[in-house]
């Protein structure tokens, strides 16, 4: 099942628990070094598109679910050898559904509002089914510039973006 780890000194994350019989302490299936927050909607909620609901979902050997990374939502794989991102980075993915090599999911990027992709996960190809807001092309988007800035103590890190206006040129006031 899933559920949040709320252990103390523990930043919130999300985590995949196997419980082996009654009576028994459930075990995270998360390693610590995972490259997300682990499942959980309460964390993919607050993403540029909006509440994805809750998504767990077993594949052959393997647990596929939403979750969040620096700014970004994704699709992400639980296997044996760790979790790894299967959707693009610097996206919002929002529901998904998965069969043998294809993953379907919603995506939004910080250029283009979500649409519907398919993605052959074998080969890394990635198409668009959908194009709802086709006529946000002929716009000249403002791209995002990724921020990182330690804090003063210098233990952590803090992530941010900068979204700077449009027609924005540097040095001009």
């Amino acid at each position: 099942y899933s559920g949040y780890d709320l252990g103390e000194d523990k930043p919130l994350r999300g985590t995949v628990w196997r419980v082996d019989g009654p009576g028994e302490k459930p075990v995270s299936l998360l390693p610590e070094d995972a490259p997300c927050f682990g499942p959980g909607a309460l964390l993919t909620g607050h993403t540029a598109c909006g509440y994805p609901g809750e998504e767990l979902q077993a594949e052959g050997r393997h647990l596929r679910f939403l979750s969040v990374s620096r700014g970004s939502a994704g699709v992400y794989a639980l296997e044996k050898g760790g979790v790894f991102c299967l959707t693009p980075e610097k996206c919002c993915a929002q529901g998904f559904a998965s069969a043998g090599d294809r993953l379907v999911y919603v995506k939004g990027t910080p250029e283009h509002i979500a649409d519907l992709y398919v993605l052959e996960l074998s080969s890394g190809r990635e198409t668009c089914l959908t194009r709802h807001n086709a006529w946000m092309d002929a716009l000249a988007p403002n791209h995002p510039q990724e921020l990182r800035v330690p804090s003063a103590d210098g233990k952590a890190e803090i992530h941010g973006w900068v979204l700077k206006p449009a027609n924005f040129e540097e040095g001009r006031l």
